[in-house]
């Protein structure tokens, strides 16, 4: 009974807290999708209510922009689940796979979900002593799931709300690698980064965080095999949004919204626009980028 009252005071304050957040007017929530080899980037604009989808090829070149679309195609559970096992939805070729993210539905010890046809069985994760309060991206690769988290207690004096990567062995669900990203910039505790993709035996994502007051662009690779995380600073003073990545061959597209100051008619007004950043992976990263895990 406390359980279930504690989720309920939590999910009110979370909405209460989530209508009291207003969108940028203009351009936002870019969603990156690999479609037939090339880059579909899905946005919604908060002044007409209309989706766009802009095209570009593996190299970042424009095939179309910002042309009117439906919204980007929903991945979701074949099976209806409980409340509680709800969360962020992660779809392999042998099975669908959900990730609860609020600590009210895994107090502090976040699970995996897995769904083959209609069975569904509940999968934990070893995290050590950590109590993590919540996920926010996961992706899976073979035998090795990478996600991204914040514990609920930080770990020194002067850290709190810290960005984490986590790598697990599927096969026995035994912690691999546990990484502290850096410390994010936040609209309230969400923190603005991307989704997570595993690509060629490394995992990425992209996030925001302050510098001196001024919000710089990260991009971050991490080896869920051996631990290692570089992170590298792709510009700064773009804006504080949440990201999306994908990645065809050796090139990563990072899209965000930024606001821009515009004259419209006599008076200057702020707008959101999407934000295009296409990088080559070795090139950032490394030659060995293209290698495979095992």
């Amino acid at each position: 009974m406390f359980e279930r009252l504690a989720i309920f005071i939590f999910i009110f304050f979370v909405s209460s807290v989530a209508l009291a957040h207003q969108d940028d007017s203009g351009d936002i929530e870019p969603s990156v999708r690999v479609e037939n080899g090339r880059f579909a980037v899905y946005f919604r604009n908060t002044t007409d209510e209309q989706s766009y989808k802009s095209v570009l090829a593996a190299d970042g070149t424009f095939l179309s922009r910002r042309q009117k679309s439906e919204p980007p195609p929903e991945i979701g559970p074949p099976v209806e689940l409980d409340e509680e096992l709800e969360g962020i939805h992660v779809l392999t070729q042998d099975a669908y796979y959900v990730f609860p993210e609020w600590d009210p539905k895994h107090n502090g010890k976040p699970f995996m979900v897995k769904i083959e046809g209609r069975e569904v069985a509940k999968m934990p994760l070893e995290w050590g002593d950590r109590y993590v309060s919540m996920i926010h991206g996961a992706a899976i690769s073979g035998d090795t799931v990478v996600v991204t988290a914040s514990p609920k207690e930080p770990t020194k004096v002067g850290e709190d709300f810290l960005f984490m990567i986590h790598s697990f062995k599927m096969s026995s669900a035994k912690l691999l690698h546990s990484v502290i990203i850096g410390d994010p910039i936040r609209v309230y505790w969400f923190p603005q980064d991307s989704n997570v993709l595993i690509h060629d035996g490394f995992a990425y994502v992209a996030w925001m965080s302050f510098d001196s007051d001024e919000s710089k662009l990260n991009f971050s690779q991490f080896d869920p095999a051996t631990g290692q995380c570089v992170t590298h600073e792709l510009g700064r003073g773009w804006g504080n949004s949440s990201a999306s990545i994908g990645i065809i061959g050796e090139s990563a597209l990072i899209c965000f919204h930024r606001r821009v100051d515009r004259v419209v008619g006599d008076e200057m007004t702020s707008l959101a626009e999407i934000v295009y950043e296409d990088r080559n992976l070795p090139e950032l990263f490394g030659k060995d980028t293209s290698r495979l895990q095992e």
